[in-house]
């Protein structure tokens, strides 16, 4: 391993660490993930379906490297908590476009908005000089990441998008 493979590496287990320690301490993300029955897969798949408006199950399946089947079995899930819903593709009427419903709108943005009062608990004790130091580097990554043209897996580019390289 070179030594610019290493910097990568090493600020990729100082980032786990760092997130390990401001993640779940008050466990409202896991309460509420518990309160609605999903799981952190139908999480992450409502996710993505938000961020794209929609996509069809062999996307879905592709997207998060798991089998029709399964992505068959979990999207009927969310369908029937009403949480997806399943629609006639406009440009190809034998295709189902899945899409997440208002009601898994709000509570990603509950999950969101949990995520962010956790970690903002996280770091609470640290020194007004040290968070404004991590305020500077998180604005300047995010304001990079908005200039790179790849969106995120399962996600289609566009406003307010995070991009990586």
């Amino acid at each position: 391993m070179t030594a610019s493979n290493e910097i990568p590496l090493v600020l990729g287990e100082r980032l786990v660490e760092f997130v390990n320690r401001i993640s779940h301490r008050e466990g409202k993300v896991l309460a509420l993930m518990s309160e609605y029955s999903v799981t952190l897969p139908q999480v992450l798949i409502l996710k993505s379906l938000e961020s794209s408006g929609g996509m069809p199950l062999s996307k879905i399946a592709e997207t998060f490297r798991m089998s029709l089947s399964s992505a068959s079995q979990m999207v009927d899930r969310l369908c029937r908590q009403r949480f997806a819903v399943r629609r006639e593709d406009p440009g190809d009427r034998r295709q189902k476009i899945v899409r997440a419903t208002s009601k898994a709108i709000d509570l990603l943005a509950k999950i969101h908005r949990a995520r962010s009062e956790e970690y903002a608990a996280g770091i609470a004790h640290l020194s007004p000089r040290l968070l404004s130091d991590l305020d500077q580097a998180l604005r300047r990554i995010i304001d990079e990441w908005q200039t790179q043209e790849r969106p995120m897996s399962g996600e289609q580019a566009g406003p307010g998008t995070v991009r990586h390289r």
